[in-house]
Formats: C-alpha cells, sequence, structure tokens
C-alpha cells in the first residue's frame, strides 16, 4: 500500500521539476511553455523513469543470479 507521504513527496517532485522545465523553456525561447510542450516533457520523463526502473531491476537481478 502506497503511503500518503509518498504520494504527497511524488506531487512535490512533479511540480518542482514542472516549475525547472518551465523555467528552462523560457529562458530558452523567451515564451511560457504552452502545455503540449509540458505534457511532451512529462512523457518523456516517465519513459526516462521507467528506463531507469528496468535497470535497476536487471542490474538486482544480475546480482541475485551471480
Amino acid at each position: 500500500m502506497i503511503s500518503f507521504q509518498y504520494l504527497t513527496l511524488k506531487d512535490t517532485i512533479h511540480q518542482e521539476y514542472h516549475d525547472v522545465v518551465e523555467r528552462r523553456v523560457f529562458t530558452v525561447t523567451g515564451a511560457r511553455a504552452d502545455e503540449e510542450i509540458m505534457n511532451t516533457l512529462a512523457e518523456i520523463q516517465e519513459r526516462h523513469d521507467a528506463i531507469r526502473d528496468l535497470e535497476r531491476k536487471l542490474l538486482d537481478l544480475q546480482q541475485v543470479s551471480s
């Protein structure tokens, strides 16, 4: 069961990431990031996180089978 603290922390980290991305887009383009850009970046971040999780699981499996 996922704890309330975990969900709160996850939401906080997600919002901080969102704010950082908005600032970076503004710095580079001089314009605010639109929602489409933010959705695309969120999708990229989710894929990145999934890959890192898969890598971590593969390393754990390798250590167990060694």
